[in-house]
């Protein structure tokens, strides 16, 4: 009897281990076989509130993810929401209408007729749609956008990639408004046909709160619910969280306490669906990201003009993000959003996306978030100041060169060669400015700045060695900052604007102008006066390497431009006798250089080709129609900033300047033996602005030294050998 029962209790235990064993067992079974991916779109989220809560659920996200700031630039700015989410969805600055603002259930009215059908009317008749499938009836208009803009733009790129590889895409929440519809996910999450798998974006998933402003606000229980409901293995959940578009939009009428204490509420509502996802799911289970497309009217005013980028995944610890979009560790761009969900799903495309999946930085530190915002602080300094140091250095290049004329027409140069001097000092100040402390960063700094270098330069220097050693120390340190990783040009007024999202590495066209005249004159100052000719073609040939580096310059603008005028400089120098036989030849050589060049860059991994690869990747596939898009949009983009950009005014200043030059002033300018510098750095700055999307910009930074040099030249020749003044 005892035997009997020794044997019912061993199998009792053991009938517990096997059940306890496959409870675990069921439990790992939930995990879902492809891990889904949950995107909350919050729209309008500040970057800076955001990393600064102390709620609870945000603080926690926070520790567990890998955080970055996004670039939102998109083609309608940076405040447009519909062009916000579109862009993410397309991978590529996009233009959305807004008409209709975004999605629809299939059977919700438009004028006398659902959605389904005004969707039917776009794409064919023969479409089919299901109850459950949520439409965006503006498909067909944001792909003729696309094309009235000259972009390579594929609206609902997004979901047609994730249909293709069997993925399920679901949006749920909206943005709505007592008065407007706004379901703009849609434009994010929507294939090419404008449909989203399914989802819930009815007015009835959010809350009646006769204290929020429209009436209604973000229900966070009915939300997770459906969150819960739609979430399983291949699927792609949107969820748009419309509290701060909705507060944006009222922002104008309440006043600053009130909206104060409304914007907590809607922290409050955020921080508790963040922290029952984070709840209900590990790092483990599901991906997710955090993004917001577009900025408020509070950080648009505040040049706050980088938005959140939040992942939290098995695939990313905890840490700093970057790409290879932009090199910059923290930064990332809203281009990259679609490659780097693309990856998270393990779908192989084949598509050489303009944007790059986002990265881990190498080099973590301490505290991501003391990082991130000071990262914030020093980018908003500069947008702050920007525009001040830009038109002040115009101002002053305007204002030193009518005084020239003035001081030739009184016979007074005495001042304006000291005046010209600073000048000349401007560039090296403008790219050493970046060292000084943020808060004395401005237009006072920069003057004062120019002042001291040329100051130090003419007291320490005799005349004839003043420019040699001024423009030498401008050469240098540009170079050292392009092979040290832009440290300094990055945050300098005059470097590009990473909030823009035209360049956020190499050097731009600002300072490649500058760097071709500056290095010209250096070289034919050593070759004159230093009687160095050795010297000259290895400055040269060094500046064009460190132009076309796509380590370094990655400016191919700046690589043909110094090509081109560096070449005919050399040829006026040392006076080479000139056939057609002789053209040919270097005309051919330099096209074997620049194809070479094109076809070891797409050689390289797509993720690490510069803007020449992808180029030369068109002409490889034959994609003439894509080349000439793109040649098309530069010259129209060169046309339209010629009609609208300050250093226009620089151009035809100096154009006017030389007609007076060399009509009233030509026997006082005994300078021909040095006219082939300046004929060097006219060839130079012609052809960067020829070659280059933004060319005005490149001659007119180059003429800002280059023609200044010239009527440096041109001021000292007026005085006798013996004049003490110049010494």
């Amino acid at each position: 009897m005892h035997k009997v029962v020794s044997n019912v209790f061993l199998i009792l235990c053991l009938l517990v281990m096997v059940s306890v064993s496959l409870a675990e067992q069921s439990d790992i079974a939930v995990s879902f076989e492809v891990r889904p991916i949950v995107v909350i779109v919050a729209d309008k989220l500040d970057s800076m509130e955001l990393f600064n809560s102390q709620l609870p659920g945000v603080r926690r996200l926070l520790s567990e993810s890998a955080c970055g700031l996004m670039v939102i630039r998109s083609a309608s700015g940076y405040t447009n929401s519909g062009s916000g989410f579109l862009t993410l969805g397309s991978g590529e600055r996009s233009g959305a209408p807004n008409r209709f603002n975004g999605a629809y259930s299939v059977n919700q009215k438009i004028g006398a007729n659902n959605a389904a059908d005004y969707l039917k009317w776009i794409n064919g008749s023969d479409l089919e749609l299901e109850d459950h499938n949520i439409v965006i009836p503006e498909i067909g208009a944001a792909k003729l956008l696309a094309e009235q803009n000259q972009r390579k733009v594929v609206p609902g790129l997004l979901g047609s990639l994730f249909n293709a590889n069997g993925w399920e895409t679901v949006l749920i929440g909206n943005s709505d408004n007592s008065y407007n519809t706004n379901r703009l996910g849609g434009w994010l999450l929507m294939n090419g046909n404008g449909i989203v798998s399914t989802g819930s974006i009815g007015k009835s998933i959010n809350e009646i709160n006769t204290q929020f402003p429209y009436l209604i606000h973000f229900d966070n229980e009915q939300s997770f619910e459906k969150i819960k409901q739609f979430i399983a293995s291949r699927r792609l959940v949107v969820v748009d969280f419309g509290d701060f578009f909705r507060l944006n939009g009222f922002r104008e009428e309440v006043l600053p306490a009130q909206f104060g204490l409304l914007k907590q509420q809607v922290w409050k509502r955020f921080d508790q669906l963040i922290n029952a996802i984070l709840d209900t799911w590990s790092r483990d289970e599901i991906d997710l990201i955090i993004i917001s497309p577009s900025l408020s009217n509070e950080s648009w005013r505040a040049k706050r003009w980088l938005t959140p980028f939040i992942i939290r995944s098995q695939n990313y610890d905890p840490g700093i993000l970057k790409s290879r979009t932009t090199k910059w560790d923290g930064l990332v761009t809203n281009i990259d959003f679609l490659p780097t969900i693309s990856d998270l799903a393990g779908i192989n495309s084949d598509l050489n996306f303009p944007g790059r999946k986002v990265e881990l930085t190498v080099d973590q530190v301490e505290n991501k978030l003391n990082y991130l915002t000071a990262l914030n602080q020093r980018l908003n300094s500069v947008l702050n100041i920007q525009r001040t140091v830009i038109d002040g250095y115009l101002g002053i290049i305007i204002s030193f060169w009518v005084l020239f004329i003035l001081g030739l027409v009184l016979r007074k140069n005495s001042l304006v060669n000291k005046l010209l001097l600073i000048l000349l000092s401007a560039p090296l100040a403008l790219i050493c400015q970046p060292i000084l402390p943020q808060f004395i960063w401005g237009i006072g700094s920069f003057v004062l700045l120019s002042v001291l270098i040329a100051g130090t330069t003419y007291l320490l220097f005799k005349k004839e060695k003043r420019l040699l050693i001024l423009m030498g120390l401008t050469w240098l340190v540009l170079v050292i900052d392009q092979v040290s990783g832009w440290r300094l040009i990055r945050y300098s007024a005059l470097g590009y604007s990473p909030a823009a999202g035209s360049r956020f590495y190499g050097i731009g066209n600002e300072f490649m102008g500058i760097f071709l005249a500056v290095s010209l004159i250096l070289a034919h100052l050593l070759n004159k006066e230093r009687k160095l000719f050795w010297i000259t073609p290895v400055i040269l040939i060094s500046s064009t390497l460190i132009l076309g580096s796509p380590n370094w310059g990655t400016n191919f603008g700046g690589i043909l431009a110094a090509v081109i005028g560096f070449s005919f400089y050399l040829i006026k120098l040392y006076e080479w006798k000139l056939n057609y036989r002789k053209v040919l030849l270097g005309l051919l050589i330099g096209a074997i250089v620049i194809l070479l060049f094109g076809w070891w860059d797409l050689s390289r991994p797509v993720a690490e080709q510069t803007h020449v690869g992808r180029f030369f990747g068109l002409l490889v596939k034959g994609e003439f129609a894509d080349i000439g898009l793109v040649l098309t949009r530069k010259l129209g983009m060169n046309l339209r900033l010629f009609m609208v950009s300050s250093w226009t005014k620089i151009v035809l200043l100096a154009l006017g300047i030389i007609i007076l030059l060399y009509k009233f002033f030509r026997k006082r300018m005994p300078l021909e033996v040095d006219d082939v510098i300046w004929q060097g750095i006219l060839a130079s700055g012609i052809a960067a602005a020829v070659f280059n999307d933004s060319g005005v910009v490149a001659l007119g930074t180059c003429l800002a030294v280059g023609f200044t040099f010239r009527l440096y030249q041109l001021n000292l020749s007026n005085y006798s050998p013996n004049n003490k003044s110049l010494i």
